[in-house]
């Protein structure tokens, strides 16, 4: 998300000025610290009041009694009371904890705002003062104690220098013309629903809490103060004392989801014990359940990074429920330890698998989706080498509403040396940002691997003005991963040459050295990003055709090179023999083919190869089709140049496209001519030359390095 909002003209505003909870009035100093962990479903517990009239459910203290309520608060009591009598219904009840419902919920709801006109965000008399950047201030919310729905505030200064115990609170902005409003200071402070239900849900009924919330505690009408207050996020969540990571309301028997990831955390990574849950029928619901947690719009939001990573203690809220962050983190684990075993639990009949509400399939999600997106982070940043283009690459699917926020919003979990590169100014463009970016990474590793994330920028839109070596993380359809890069085995195609480049004019055009391997001669059809089953199996076929129609007849060793091209050469079978090789790789496209199109029979040379093979089992041949040839194909073409090499290439790849391995570059590159320049179109495999090979050829003088002007 990002750190700023639309918002109208802002009138004259009032703010508190405090800084520290001694310059408030005796009758007014209240016990400020959060909430603790007392369990394994943690609250936020209410004070002993005996039995009182429930409050109507609020989305924060669903069944939490009165505490000496004031004049108004008995008003309101009573007011409630009479209309729990006139529906026949019992108003008396024990106090129960907040994370704890009264009944579960059983019907499957999506919430919705019950606001009758939404106020503009912006909309507001509220006036915030100047911070003092030298003393490194920030503004807290203080959240007055209340029995009612409304949501009273305070908004003082402080130090981040000084010890105070506050919540810094993780959220999805969500829509932000749905709006709620609470009182700030005395005025109307319209705020997303999402905020206003997650201050409801950790406000105390007895207590005033401290709490830090960006879209509040930030001026988002203030460019300089947003940059400079997102300068500090990393020493705010850190110094939280809590960082309360909200989900959002109970919705699609969300209660139920949260109890199955405990069960799940305490099956201590045992596969038989995950077994013996999903065979459980009383849990059947319970998945679907927990598949739309993991879809919550929270998980695709970046600047929940930092906010995690840089937490002391965190705990999730979602509706009245709250458990420690490391439940959540155990039960992602063994799902993403388990996805075989997933698979074939949610594999329905004919071969189709459940689909989510967002048409993904049930594995997909659970493993993929939720506290998955942040595991390969986590274990990075745990070790120490959360560099930049690691973290840019593993959080470019997470969204934010600002484009620059693609770099700030990870600058909390680089390394100091690596922070202090970049300067956080929402004065600049997302072009000068971007090439910013890369500008640092060329000049510090000597590398040109991330120009390789650059991904047809001719046909999508340039909204940002780009060069065509200029990656736009904001735009998901216009750049794409390196190749091989969720695979263990990388690639080396340059050997160890450092990049020599230079920019020019005002850094819109770089000019970089490679070596020529040939162009685009035979091209087969591009695979899309998210492609399903069959588009892989209709792929493999047509470029199969592609293959044998290239020349005739074809050698084992071409049909090798065929198959190692399939699985970017990562496909390894304990076997020494290129025909094992060939025949494991054909059988598993002809046996998924067989089981999904009757009619379809193999060629004699595919039954030839495959006959000559042991026989795979089923749980071999799904795995290689998804952890090898699923990832290699997506986002690509089969390409076979004019010198006779067989390519897996970027699927904007067109015929007389040039294929080059520029210094400096771990992947061969793919060229389009405009003129005397060239425009980047993506990367690709070239089977026999991915661990420097094309430079061997060079010394001896059969090929040799040209320089090409990239804009």
């Amino acid at each position: 998300m990002t750190k700023m909002s639309d918002t109208r003209n802002v009138s004259e505003q009032h703010e508190i000025h405090a800084t520290s909870q001694s310059e408030l009035p005796d009758s007014r100093k209240k016990d400020i610290s959060p909430p603790q962990l007392l369990s394994r479903s943690s609250s936020l517990q209410p004070p002993p009041g005996g039995n009182r009239p429930l409050l109507p459910p609020t989305g924060n203290t669903l069944g939490s009694p009165c505490s000496n309520p004031d004049a108004t608060s008995r008003r309101h009591v009573r007011k409630f009371s009479r209309y729990i009598e006139a529906r026949n219904t019992v108003s008396v009840s024990q106090p129960q904890p907040l994370s704890v419902s009264a009944e579960r919920p059983n019907k499957r709801l999506r919430h919705r705002s019950s606001s009758p006109q939404p106020r503009a965000l912006g909309d507001t008399t509220f006036q915030y003062h100047s911070l003092n950047s030298q003393k490194h201030e920030i503004r807290l919310l203080r959240i007055l104690s209340d029995v009612s729905t409304k949501i009273r505030c305070q908004i003082f200064h402080t130090s981040l220098d000084m010890i105070q115990d506050y919540i810094a609170i993780s959220y999805s902005w969500g829509d932000p013309l749905e709006t709620r409003v609470i009182e700030l200071d005395g005025h109307q402070f319209p705020v997303t629903t999402s905020l206003w239900h997650a201050l409801s849900r950790i406000r105390s009924i007895s207590t005033s809490v401290i709490v830090w919330a960006d879209a509040i505690c930030i001026n988002q009408l203030d460019d300089e103060e947003r940059s400079y207050q997102v300068g500090l996020m990393t020493s705010i969540y850190k110094k939280a004392s809590m960082v309360a990571l909200w989900l959002g309301p109970e919705a699609n028997d969300s209660y139920a989801a949260t109890e199955l990831l405990c069960e799940l955390a305490e099956c201590n990574n045992s596969r038989t014990a995950l077994a013996a849950l999903i065979n459980n029928r009383k849990h059947k619901r319970d998945w679907q359940a927990l598949v739309d947690l993991f879809e919550r719009d929270y998980w695709r939001r970046l600047w929940v990074v930092q906010e995690i990573f840089n937490a002391r203690q965190v705990t999730v809220f979602c509706g009245n429920s709250a458990h420690s962050w490391d439940i959540y983190l155990q039960a992602s684990k063994l799902l993403r330890a388990c996805k075989v075993d997933l698979m074939r639990a949610f594999h329905l009949e004919k071969g189709r698998q459940a689909l989510s509400l967002r048409s993904v399939t049930y594995v997909d999600c659970l493993v993929g989706f939720g506290p998955s997106t942040l595991q390969s982070l986590h274990s990075l940043h745990n070790a120490g080498s959360a560099d930049l283009f690691s973290c840019l690459l593993l959080c470019a699917d997470k969204l934010c509403r600002d484009p620059r926020d693609k770099l700030y919003a990870l600058l909390g979990i680089l390394p100091e040396k690596d922070q202090t590169q970049f300067q956080v100014n929402y004065k600049l463009d997302p072009r000068h940002v971007y090439t910013d970016i890369v500008d640092y990474l060329i000049a510090k590793t000597g590398s040109l691997d991330v120009i390789c994330c650059a991904s047809n920028p001719i046909l999508t839109d340039n909204i940002h003005i780009l060069p065509s070596w200029v990656p736009d993380w904001s735009n998901g359809s216009s750049w794409r991963k390196p190749l091989a890069w969720n695979f263990n085995r990388r690639f080396n195609a340059s050997k160890d040459t450092k990049s020599s480049t230079y920019l020019s004019s005002r850094r819109r055009k770089l000019s970089i050295t490679g070596i020529v391997l040939g162009t685009a001669d035979y091209v087969g059809i591009g695979l899309e990003h998210a492609p399903s089953t069959s588009a892989y199996l209709m792929a493999f076929l047509q470029w199969y055709w592609v293959f044998t129609s290239y020349k005739s007849p074809l050698s084992d060793d071409d049909h090798e090179s065929f198959c190692r091209t399939l699985s970017l050469n990562q496909f390894r079978y304990p076997s020494s023999t290129s025909v094992d090789v060939i025949g494991r790789t054909y059988q598993v496209f002809t046996r998924f083919l067989a089981q999904r199109y009757q009619t379809w029979k193999p060629d004699e040379i595919l039954q030839r190869y495959t006959q000559a093979t042991p026989e795979m089992s089923i749980d071999e041949m799904s795995q290689a089709l998804e952890n090898y040839f699923k990832p290699a194909m997506k986002g690509r073409k089969f390409v076979i140049t004019t010198t006779g090499l067989f390519c897996l290439a970027s699927d904007n790849t067109n015929a007389n496209d040039i294929i080059c391995i520029a210094l400096g570059c771990s992947i061969p590159i793919i060229l389009r001519q405009f003129g005397e320049e060239f425009k980047i179109v993506g990367d690709s495999f070239v089977d026999r030359y991915m661990y420097g090979q094309a430079l061997d050829e060079e010394r001896t003088g059969t090929r040799e390095r040209k320089e090409f002007i990239l804009i």
